[in-house]
Formats: structure tokens, C-alpha cells, sequence
């Protein structure tokens, strides 16, 4: 939805950076499993930093990394809701290398921390 109000905006000349942010996007989404650096994506859109991160954000709203980082946060709560991994479990399975990061980044997207969010069940439809 978001990259196709985005590609409506655009003028039909600019159909390259629409697929190449379109190329990130479906990257960031295949990868909810581990971090992804903002290098990675410039090779894939084979645009510097400042062109992603303006363009990106056109469409998104947010950043590459923070976009993918609420990404994460939506597969951990699913983890959340439908295992019973503990929370250092769920990071690592989200690609967080350190646990209290993981647990800072859950609170920062979702007002919440990742065991008070499992213990509430009126939350879990509270997506990021």
C-alpha cells in the first residue's frame, strides 16, 4: 500500500527509483530474521546512502533501519504471541545480538516490554 501511493506520486520517468526502493522494501520484509546495514541496501539499490534514506523515506515515512527494525518487532511479537521462546530467544531469532537492545527497541516501537506485551493479551493486536 505504502510503495503504491508512493509510485502514484511519482512521475512516470522516475520508475527506476520506484523499483528500487520496491527492491528494498521486499528485502527488508524477507529478512525479519537478522540485521540489515544500510550498505547491503545500497548495493542493492545501487543508490549512496542520502538517495536511499531520502527516497526510502518518501515512501515509508520512516528510514531503511527503522523500518526494518519495526519489521523485527512485528515478527517478535508474533513470536511472542505464538511460542513460548524466551525473550532472549525471540532477539536472537529477530537478529538482535544483544538482548537489552532488543528489549529497548520493542519498548521504543511499542510503548511496552516484550514479557509485559506476552502477558497481555489486549496488546496483541497492537501492531507496530
Amino acid at each position: 500500500v505504502m510503495l503504491f501511493r508512493f509510485y502514484a506520486e511519482q512521475p512516470r520517468k522516475d520508475n527506476q527509483t520506484v523499483m528500487r526502493i520496491a527492491d528494498a522494501l521486499s528485502f527488508l520484509e524477507a529478512h525479519p530474521d537478522r540485521s540489515v546495514s544500510t550498505s547491503e541496501l545500497m548495493e542493492l539499490t545501487n543508490m549512496s546512502a542520502s538517495t536511499l534514506n531520502r527516497h526510502f523515506k518518501n515512501a515509508t515515512g520512516l528510514s531503511p533501519i527503522e523500518f526494518h527494525i519495526q519489521r523485527r518487532i512485528k515478527h517478535a511479537c508474533r513470536l511472542l504471541r505464538s511460542s513460548d521462546m524466551s525473550v532472549s530467544e525471540i532477539s536472537e531469532a529477530t537478529g538482535f545480538e544483544d538482548s537489552n537492545y532488543f528489549s529497548r527497541q520493542f519498548r521504543n516501537v511499542m510503548g511496552i516490554t516484550p514479557l509485559s506485551y506476552r502477558k497481555n493479551r489486549s496488546m496483541w493486536y497492537r501492531l507496530p
